[in-house]
């Protein structure tokens, strides 16, 4: 993107003339039609630039070509289509021919400065450019507006054991405001020991036209986290633009999803970047019935493994059950223990699956807007410390079906037993336009899982 903003729009220079007059020329170019004789310089086309910025100076370039006639005393018809390339002091003009010539600007002044070019191929012309740079509002240049540009939040494209792949997107008007700042520079820096700084490790990337940047993050250790920021520099001696920051795992050890988000709440918990089973946000993942920690093909109380069943009918509940009401033993379980939560078997490390108090937590302390991330509906909830996390609508399963992912709506799992019915447990429940609730359901049905941890686990 540096280079995308310093080549500026190519400027066609037509230039026709018609053949001199020897009678009218013949004391301004005393060589006239002596095929051994020189003439003079002429004007062929002069062309002011837009402003430009060298060396973050905002100026104003103007370019004069200058032919040198031929032998038969004619200035041939000829178009020029010239372009150039602005990189720190140094002004790079290419003309249509392919030659290129260099102006260094060493001070921007009034003064002139020529570079004398190649003959003309076809012409037997001697072209030459005189550059002319002065500097905007005589010699006080404006102060560039920023405007509203800022830095999305960042979203995990992808993970190896030793890589990340995150992209980010420049915001605000970049058509108006990004022109303004041809040295400006992007990138991410990252730390796997806290928030990083930008001193810490660091990478460059290249925004496309939409403003967005995407870049691999090489040589990290397996299994390990790293809090990932992007930033912005307008100028190089400008303070960056920072995004909100991103944790991420690459593969290996005990982290095997991508990421943890860090929403500012009131108890500091962390929430997961995508479900479990899933290794981005858009993914739906596996289906886990309440208390279970492996996927299966059907979701029945007779598949259920805490429970009995007496002519396909649920019988008793065998553990989480603080009553009498459904029989089996009573063992006033009403939280997951770790054995059996879905969340802590998969990804380890602190992970767990939250409680319903947490997900009313996640509820209370974000905004929420219904989003589509690569064709996937579903809730983004975003934090006022800029980030955030998104919900696809996966559906539940019910006996070997998906219900509910085209309708739509989703259904996550909590850790919290519906105590006065036992044989249910409560649910985070999402769907269209913006509805949302705590809900129960029967523990047999296959949710999905949005795992949470503790600042104490990072």
């Amino acid at each position: 993107m540096k280079n995308f903003m310093r080549f500026l729009c190519a400027a066609m220079l037509l230039v026709s003339f018609a053949a001199c007059d020897e009678k009218e020329n013949e004391n301004d170019n005393p060589g006239n039609g002596d095929n051994n004789s020189t003439l003079a310089a002429q004007l062929v086309g002069t062309w002011q630039s837009e402003h430009i910025y060298i060396n973050d100076e905002e100026v104003q370039m103007q370019l004069t070509i200058v032919m040198n006639a031929d032998g038969t005393g004619e200035l041939a018809e000829m178009s020029e289509v010239i372009s150039w390339q602005v990189s720190g002091n140094n002004v790079n003009v290419t003309n249509s021919h392919g030659n290129t010539f260099t102006f260094t600007v060493t001070d921007i002044t009034e003064t002139y400065m020529i570079i004398t070019g190649n003959t003309v191929p076809g012409t037997g012309q001697q072209a030459k450019f005189e550059g002319k740079f002065l500097k905007v509002n005589g010699g006080t240049p404006d102060t560039p507006d920023p405007g509203d540009l800022g830095l999305s939040a960042i979203d995990p494209v992808d993970r190896t054991e030793t890589s990340l792949t995150v992209n980010a997107t420049i915001t605000g008007d970049i058509n108006q405001y990004l022109p303004q700042f041809p040295n400006f520079a992007c990138g991410f820096i990252w730390s796997a020991e806290g928030a990083p700084t930008m001193n810490s490790n660091s990478i460059t990337g290249t925004p496309d036209a939409w403003g967005k940047f995407e870049v691999t993050i090489t040589g990290l250790e397996p299994g390990k986290d790293y809090t990932i920021i992007a930033w912005l520099k307008l100028t190089p001696e400008s303070e960056p633009i920072l995004s909100s920051s991103i944790v991420m795992s690459t593969l290996g050890g005990s982290n095997p999803i991508s990421g943890w988000v860090d929403l500012g709440l009131p108890s500091g918990l962390l929430w997961a970047s995508c479900n479990v089973g899933a290794t981005s946000p858009e993914q739906y993942g596996n289906y886990y019935a309440w208390g279970e920690t492996q996927p299966k093909s059907e979701y029945y109380w007779d598949t259920y493994i805490y429970c009995t069943v007496n002519n396909n009918q649920l019988a008793t509940i065998t553990k989480y059950n603080p009553s009498t009401l459904y029989g089996g033993p009573v063992d006033n379980l009403t939280i997951l223990q770790a054995s059996d939560d879905a969340a802590t078997a998969n990804l380890g490390n602190g992970a767990r699956t939250p409680t319903m108090e947490e997900w009313e937590e996640l509820n209370n302390n974000t905004t929420k807007e219904s989003a589509i991330v690569n064709g996937v509906e579903g809730f983004r909830f975003t934090a006022t410390n800029g980030n955030s996390i998104f919900l696809p609508f996966a559906g539940m399963m019910f006996g070997p079906d998906l219900d509910y992912p085209v309708g739509p709506a989703g259904y996550y799992w909590t850790a919290s037993l519906y105590t006065e019915y036992p044989c249910y447990a409560n649910s985070f429940m999402i769907e269209p336009p913006n509805g949302h609730s705590v809900w129960y359901f029967r523990r047999s049905n296959g949710f999905t899982v949005r795992a949470v941890k503790n600042t104490t686990n990072k």
